[in-house]
């Protein structure tokens, strides 16, 4: 009972500050640096990335939707180093929602609930021969139209420790890295209840 109830209150605070976090204006060309405080910068190893954040979010605040789409999908095709590139995913479908293209709204907020469900470490990556399956806890494969690309984008050697809580430290620093999570998921759950009341 206590956690919908919190959802229900932090939702007005949530789009306010969480999908419209933004600073001043930001030029990808020049000096390549964040001047926004999005939830989606990442630290370290990531200069072009935030900066291309930061100017989708500018162009979205300023109702520009299809350049904040150029912004994100440009921020979404670069390779981080050590981190999975999947933030931008319920940004990205708030933006074609807000510009009228619903069925690729729709293809980033299913992206976005797979790769959080990730993030926490509900779904797994399993290495086969070939590729990779990707699995609920119970061992089943998770399968639909956006999982391939949730594989590609999430799954590797690379970035196994990275999900879910179950390695250390396990202290104050895994508790800001779980309270950033939470930031993320409820961003999503904003996003996505956004979209899908308005869905006919």
């Amino acid at each position: 009972m206590g956690m919908p109830s919190l959802f229900c209150r932090v939702q007005i605070v949530a789009v306010a500050t969480l999908v419209y976090a933004t600073g001043t204006s930001v030029s990808v060309g020049a000096a390549q640096q964040a001047s926004c405080n999005a939830l989606e910068l990442v630290e370290p190893g990531g200069p072009r990335y935030n900066a291309l954040v930061c100017q989708g979010v500018e162009s979205m605040d300023r109702n520009e939707y299809e350049n904040a789409i150029r912004w994100f999908e440009d921020a979404m095709s670069i390779r981080l180093p050590d981190v999975p590139n999947f933030k931008l995913f319920p940004r990205l479908a708030l933006a074609y929602w807000r510009s009228g293209k619903q069925d690729k709204a729709l293809e980033n907020l299913e992206k976005a609930r797979l790769s959080l469900l990730m993030l926490i470490g509900t779904y797994k990556c399993q290495s086969t021969p070939n590729s990779f399956l990707l699995v609920d806890p119970l061992g089943d494969v998770v399968d639909g139209p956006q999982v391939a690309d949730i594989r590609r984008r999430m799954c590797g050697a690379a970035y196994e420790n990275y999900y879910g809580y179950t390695e250390g430290p396990f202290d104050d620093q895994l508790l800001d890295r779980f309270l950033g999570d939470a930031r993320l998921v409820e961003n999503y759950l904003v996003i996505a209840r956004t979209i899908t009341q308005s869905v006919k």
